[in-house]
């Protein structure tokens, strides 16, 4: 009985802690548009690339980058962000490609990792990581929807 009275201790300090855990906001500036974009590798086999990045100009509220990234390691996925910088959202200040990996807002010089398909910001005035589109994927189909 005393045993598990410590079993039942230890796991509702365990509990806890792991509610008062830091949530990481979701939320974003960039105003909400729908997004439906269906990707499938065998037809676009250019996403099999690591690094690999095609824009959807028509999607989202400023466009949408999908880039191919090591998501384990070793196993590619896709990741895919809408193009409006959050820092001067809801102006359209369309973020533009300074490498593989990052992307910049033309104004206000923010900077964005993409290449691990985070899409955080690395440096400028924005504290805010850029709108993030859920990737399911089912086979060789990729569906980006939010």
């Amino acid at each position: 009985m005393n045993n598990v009275l410590k079993r039942l201790a230890v796991l509702s300090v365990i509990l806890i802690l792991w509610g008062c855990a830091k949530e990481e906001n979701v939320s974003s500036s960039v105003p909400y548009r729908q997004v439906e974009i269906n990707i499938n590798t065998t037809l676009e086999n250019s996403f099999d690339n690591p690094y690999y990045t095609k824009i959807y100009s028509s999607a989202g509220y400023a466009g949408v980058i999908v880039i191919s990234y090591y998501a384990s390691g070793v196993d590619l996925s896709l990741a895919a962000f809408d193009l409006c910088c959050p820092y001067e959202a809801p102006a359209k200040n369309i973020l533009e490609k300074i490498n593989t990996l990052q992307l910049q807002c033309p104004k206000c010089k923010s900077v964005y990792n993409i290449g691990d398909g985070s899409g955080r910001y690395e440096s400028g005035p924005t504290t805010e990581r850029l709108r993030k589109y859920y990737v399911n994927k089912d086979g060789t189909m990729y569906r980006i929807r939010n």
